[in-house]
């Protein structure tokens, strides 16, 4: 009788331990795990933001459905490089600036000349689909802006004060990418600069300035401290957005796609108060080391920003005629 009752026992324990154990294993087994890089260093406070107010909270909602991981910065994947490798599926998804991967997706380059909000470029029909089109073609998925903003916020930087057009001419701009067209069009004299790189040309005298950067980001980068005056006259929004490898994304069940979508559209809303006081703090930073922010005559300000802004859209027009005469009229009011 006792041993009947212990192998009954032991057949009891056993089958509470073989359904406790079984739902881990499913979950375990189903769940979807990707990664994620940033063209910005971990420490920067786009890659925290961006981590704590997307993917922390996309992982969350998705309670262990599907978990995105991060796998770091530039110094695991290149910033020119980080576009191909979302593509080749190096990584599912990226933080970085349509500049550095536009060959993949030509014509993307003129989001950063966009007039409207986030939500308004994903009413139906507008902006956000035509980008993710684009995108498609090159085997990636759009997901929308990185760091959006209600206004223009790119700036120019300089150890060499200029107040007139005639200033600029044989100025020594460095830049990445976007701000290239707009500097050769003031008739500066340019270099390419990679944005980790700002400081050490500043610092070094390899150029009298740099254009097409916003201000937390160039005080995050500690090039603050080699920098004399700041340029008051602001132009461009963000060119860092989101994408996904698009076989990655196919891969997700419709939920999540939904998911991601959704928690993308919060974060662009979301993200923009956080932006602007970051933006306001590192202002008031430079302003504290004696850095001069100063405003042009009406007439030169109006040539600096228009000409930017032409030079810019003649650029992609040159390259990309059809997909620019489109986004022109998306995103411009």
């Amino acid at each position: 009788m006792k041993a009947k009752k212990l192998l009954i026992a032991l057949s009891c324990i056993s089958f509470i331990l073989l359904i406790g154990t079984r739902p881990s294993r499913v979950i375990c087994a189903e769940r979807i795990v990707m990664n994620w890089a940033s063209m910005l260093p971990k420490t920067s406070s786009e890659t925290i933001d961006f981590q704590k107010m997307f993917v922390d909270k996309f992982n969350e909602k998705a309670k262990g459905e599907i978990v995105i991981n991060y796998r770091g910065g530039p110094e695991v994947i290149g910033q020119f490089d980080l576009g191909a490798a979302v593509q080749k599926g190096v990584v599912d998804m990226a933080f970085v600036s349509v500049g550095f991967y536009e060959a993949l997706a030509p014509g993307i380059g003129a989001a950063m000349l966009t007039q409207l909000t986030p939500q308004e470029e994903r009413k139906p029909g507008g902006a956000y689909y035509y980008l993710d089109e684009l995108h498609n073609k090159g085997g990636l998925k759009y997901l929308g802006r990185a760091a959006p903003s209600r206004e223009p916020f790119f700036f120019t930087y300089l150890n060499k004060k200029v107040t007139m057009q005639k200033d600029f001419v044989g100025l020594r701009i460095g830049c990445a990418t976007a701000a290239r067209p707009a500097s050769i069009a003031w008739g500066a004299s340019v270099s390419p600069v990679k944005i980790s790189e700002y400081y050490s040309a500043m610092e070094r005298n390899l150029v009298d300035a740099i254009a097409g950067c916003p201000l937390e980001v160039w005080v995050s980068l500690a090039a603050h401290e080699v920098t004399k005056y700041v340029i008051d006259h602001p132009y461009y929004k963000s060119t860092a957005v989101t994408i996904m490898n698009l076989n990655s994304w196919n891969k997700l069940p419709k939920n999540l796609q939904n998911l991601l979508i959704e928690t993308k559209a919060e974060f662009e809303k979301d993200i923009i108060p956080a932006n602007e006081r970051r933006r306001e703090e590192a202002r008031q930073k430079m302003i504290n080391a004696k850095i001069e922010f100063y405003k042009f005559s009406p007439p030169i300000a109006d040539w600096f920003i228009s000409t930017a802004y032409k030079a810019a859209w003649d650029y992609q027009q040159s390259r990309f005629p059809e997909a620019t005469a489109k986004l022109k009229e998306l995103l411009t009011k």
